[in-house]
């Protein structure tokens, strides 16, 4: 896999050159110390990779990266601090048709390297399996039709519940999905990858835009029309009928499915607490984490939707969960809103 590496920082560019030259399917084509030099080395070196420091290259650097992304489908992971700014430039390039991001060390470098390094490694071994084309949202979706959407809410659909799940690959597909939503459509939680603080910048960004109201969930907060709930990162997040009323529990706990949350968690829940009002939906995902509460939850009662295969960036999880027959409906972006609404 050829690789070029963007980073000002010295001594980071160099630990981050050296260690992944150690790997035998690596091969590092150009080290660079800014966007012109990138530039440059991209006229005589075509990579599969850019890795590239975010908080260096700004906002014109992320336009470059998406008009890049668009024109030669080449994979990017972009390396942040966990300052507001480079949550909000991870965010921005995530949406933009960025693969992944990892996180600067914030305190003990020497043991935060490592752990940055054995997750940009991670993520690049997933690489070959990603479908970078399908971070063309307008492509996927067509034309933003939020006109023929009806608000269908009445007081027995109270306690409706879509769950969302889905990992890498997804944050241009739900900012589209998600501000598309009608003002009273059901409750909604999303369990996804992004680590602690970047699931609360990501809900903020979106609710300046949507109809709907989305945040990071709270613990114990009430699950009602209207509302979309992100789940924390590294907490898991767990539906409770309390009452007429659903809410959701927040909670620490070990990894599963070596997630932290995990869409199982979640899914399973509702199999247990609330099954006949719910909708289930995968979208992305290059693990397993999530196919056994989604069976469970069509077992129970629940509607089950998986998207077509074809329009994931990552569809192991799709896949398997095809495999497992716990889908209902298997759907295409442009008609997902309109089949829930339907179900509903």
């Amino acid at each position: 896999m050829k690789i070029i590496i963007t980073i000002d920082n010295y001594e980071l560019r160099e630990i981050v050159n050296q260690r992944l030259s150690q790997e035998n399917d690596l091969e590092i084509i150009g080290v660079v110390q800014d966007i012109t030099s990138l530039k440059s080395v991209l006229m005589v070196e075509t990579p599969e990779v850019l890795i590239i420091d975010i908080e260096l290259i700004g906002l014109d650097g992320i336009e470059f990266i998406r008009r890049f992304i668009q024109k030669e489908n080449i994979a990017v992971i972009v390396i942040t601090s966990q300052t507001q700014k480079g949550k909000h430039l991870a965010l921005q390039a995530l949406e933009l048709g960025a693969l992944d991001f990892v996180v600067k060390p914030p305190t003990d470098i020497q043991k935060g390297i490592e752990l940055m390094l054995g997750d940009l490694i991670a993520k690049l071994k997933t690489v070959p399996s990603a479908k970078i084309e399908n971070f063309n949202i307008t492509k996927l979706f067509g034309i933003n039709k939020r006109n023929e959407l009806r608000n269908i809410v009445e007081p027995s659909q109270i306690n409706k519940i879509l769950a969302i799940g889905t990992s890498s690959g997804s944050v241009p597909f739900l900012k589209k999905f998600l501000t598309q939503l009608p003002e009273e459509f059901p409750g909604t939680v999303v369990i996804t990858n992004l680590p602690s603080g970047f699931t609360k910048t990501f809900a903020d960004k979106l609710n300046e835009i949507s109809k709907v109201r989305i945040s990071e969930a709270v613990h114990k907060e009430v699950i009602k029309p209207g509302k979309v709930l992100i789940a924390p990162g590294d907490l898991h997040s767990k539906v409770l009928k309390s009452g007429n009323k659903l809410q959701l529990i927040v909670e620490n706990g070990e990894k599963i499915n070596g997630q932290r949350p995990s869409i199982d968690v979640l899914m399973h829940s509702i199999a247990e607490q609330t099954p006949q009002q719910a909708i289930g939906l995968l979208i992305s995902g290059n693990t397993d984490d999530g196919i056994h509460g989604f069976l469970e939850m069509k077992r129970a009662g629940a509607k089950n939707i998986l998207l077509d295969k074809s329009t994931v960036v990552f569809d192991k999880l799709v896949l398997s969960a095809h495999e497992l027959r716990a889908a209902d409906f298997t759907v295409k972006p442009d008609k997902l809103i309109n089949k829930i609404l339907e179900l509903i």
